[in-house]
């Protein structure tokens, strides 16, 4: 799949063109070194340009939702949220780091988007506690503010 996109070069022009600016390749799949890199930023912007039609074709859209609502890891984000919340997420699980980035909507029908990375020192287990919790609390606040109707962040 990287040499049908142009190579990894390729990809980091256009993780550039994306304005990703914590995204790089530096090796091919799998990189379980963690020489490649990313953000939860760079991850929350992508999803955010997948969201607004800034990135993919509809087809293309729904096919990534598709593979994103397919996440078979519900121990991260979708741990955190409420009954009757939808997410299409990815995860990202090494050793040394632990993530989870998505695209969450409330059963009042609010969306937003959220990404979570973690460092732990040898696949500590507070780290899938701790990205619960944050999802727990960001959940929380976006539930709520269907009482108030106001978002403000």
């Amino acid at each position: 799949i990287i040499d049908r996109l142009g190579g990894i070069t390729q990809l980091n022009q256009k993780f550039r063109s994306w304005g990703l600016q914590n995204t790089v390749m530096r090796n091919r799949l799998g990189d379980f070194k963690g020489t490649n890199k990313t953000s939860a930023k760079d991850l929350v912007k992508l999803s955010a340009l997948m969201e607004n039609n800034q990135l993919l074709s509809n087809t293309s859209q729904s096919r990534v939702i598709g593979i994103m609502n397919g996440c078979h890891n519900r121990s991260l984000l979708p741990s955190g949220l409420g009954s009757g919340a939808k997410i299409a997420h990815k995860t990202g699980t090494l050793r040394f780091i632990l993530g989870d980035a998505g695209i969450i909507e409330t059963p009042s029908g609010k969306r937003y988007l959220a990404g979570v990375f973690v460092q732990r020192p040898n696949n500590d287990p507070r780290g899938t506690d701790f990205i619960r919790q944050v999802s727990q609390v960001v959940y929380g606040y976006f539930d709520q503010a269907k009482v108030s109707n106001q978002v403000r962040l």
